[in-house]
């Protein structure tokens, strides 16, 4: 025996099953964005610290960067 569903009830259907989806998808972009933000504060803490620890150990900066490009022979 065949049971016909109202076309009605089937885009009912569909728009929850949409909603769900779109529902999922902010919350993984949500997510996501919590953890660049919790990633992006670990990264400025730890560069924070570094810095103490040069200053703890003495380590003063130098620009003396040699590189490559600053000796390159085919520079005009």
């Amino acid at each position: 025996m065949l049971v016909r569903i109202p076309s009605e009830a089937i885009k009912i259907n569909n728009l929850r099953k949409l909603m769900m989806f779109t529902i999922l998808i902010i919350i993984c972009l949500v997510i996501a964005l919590i953890a660049s933000i919790s990633a992006w504060v670990n990264t400025h803490n730890i560069i924070k610290d570094l810095g103490e620890i040069k200053n703890k150990l003495g380590i003063t900066e130098s620009k003396d960067n040699q590189s490559f490009f600053n000796n390159d022979l085919d520079k005009d």
